[in-house]
C-alpha cells in the first residue's frame, strides 16, 4: 500500500499525463477509497486486487472504479520498487516501518502539489459508488474526515500521530510511527529512496 498523499498525488499525475476524460473527482475519490479498510469495516478482499495493469485504469470509464483500480496499481508496483530498493535493510526493525516509510514518502511528496485544498473539496460528499459497497454513510464520513484532515497540511510526525489513532491497532501505531519517521526522514539514503518514486512511476506512465 501506499499512504493517502502518496495515492492521491500519483493518481493526479496519472490522469494528467493520460488525459483521462473522466471525472477527475469521483477519480481521487476512487484512488483513496480502499485504504477504509484500515478503519475496520471492510474486508480487504472487496477494494484490493493481486494484478491490475494501466490499460484496465485507462479502459474503465466509471471515474470511480477507474480510481479503485489505479488505487490497487499504485500498491502492487509501489511495493516492486521498495522491495527491489534495499530500503529496509537501512531502516529498524519494527512490526510498524512498513507503514512508516510510506507516511515518509508523504512528507516527500506533498511540497510537489499545490492542489491540495482542492483535494480536500473532493471529500466534502460522499459518493453513491462508496456506499455500494455496504458500507454506513457515517463510515465513509468519517474517513473522508480523517483523509481531508490529513492532506489539509504537510505530514508531521504530529499529524501521522493523529491519522494512525483512528485506524485498526491505532493507539499503538501512534505511539511508534511518528518516532519511526522521524529516523526515516533523518536518513539520506531512505529519503532517496523513497523520494524517487516520482520518476519511477513518472516513467511507467508515459
Amino acid at each position: 500500500m501506499a499512504a493517502p498523499v502518496s495515492h492521491i498525488y500519483f493518481a493526479k499525475r496519472f490522469f494528467d499525463i493520460s488525459g483521462l476524460e473522466i471525472d477527475q473527482k469521483a477519480f481521487i475519490v476512487g484512488t483513496s477509497f480502499p485504504d477504509i479498510r484500515y478503519l475496520g469495516i471492510i474486508d480487504r478482499t472487496k477494494t484490493h486486487f493481486s494484478e491490475v495493469s494501466l490499460e484496465q485504469v485507462k479502459a474503465e470509464k466509471d471515474p470511480f472504479k477507474a480510481g479503485l483500480l489505479f488505487h490497487n496499481y499504485h500498491d502492487l508496483k509501489r511495493t516492486e520498487y521498495i522491495q527491489q530498493s534495499g530500503l529496509y535493510k537501512l531502516l529498524p526493525d519494527n512490526k510498524f516501518i512498513s507503514q512508516a516509510e510510506k507516511f515518509g514518502e508523504d512528507v516527500l511528496l506533498y511540497g510537489l502539489s499545490r492542489d491540495w485544498f482542492m483535494f480536500k473539496d473532493f471529500f466534502r460528499e460522499v459518493n453513491s459508488d462508496e456506499l455500494s459497497y455496504g458500507l454506513q454513510t457515517q463510515d465513509v464520513e468519517a474517513w473522508h474526515k480523517l483523509i481531508s484532515d490529513y492532506i489539509s497540511e504537510p505530514p508531521s510526525s504530529l499529524s501521522v500521530g493523529h491519522f494512525c489513532e483512528k485506524l485498526i491497532d491505532g493507539q499503538e501505531m501512534a505511539e511508534q510511527i511518528p518516532e519511526l519517521l522521524h529516523i526515516i526522514t533523518n536518513n539520506a539514503d531512505a529519503r532517496q529512496i523513497l523520494a524517487g518514486t516520482r520518476a519511477y512511476f513518472e516513467d511507467l506512465f508515459k
